[in-house]
């Protein structure tokens, strides 16, 4: 699993959502983070497939007890975009 950044307590459904590090080419255009869920009492992680783009995933919050506010990495103004549980 990669190393990972902005970890959010989801207390509807007892998890942590977090990011990966920049994953990819890190020199070159093809760079790309991961989304993660990690059950804390069986340590069993499960990758988040997003109901929209993320695009460099960098930072997140709580949104609402299930859902997630994460902040991506672009050129222009910061995109903000949020996930659903069960997505």
């Amino acid at each position: 699993m990669p190393l990972s950044q902005g970890p959010v307590w989801l207390p509807a459904i007892g998890k942590l959502f977090f990011v990966s590090n920049r994953l990819g080419d890190k020199e070159g255009t093809d760079q790309y983070v991961e989304l993660w869920l990690l059950d804390p009492e069986t340590l069993e992680t499960s990758q988040v497939r997003p109901i929209v783009p993320i695009i460099m995933g960098n930072g997140a919050t709580n949104w609402s007890p299930s859902e997630v506010l994460i902040a991506s990495q672009v050129t222009g103004p910061a995109q903000l975009s949020c996930l659903f549980e069960g997505l």
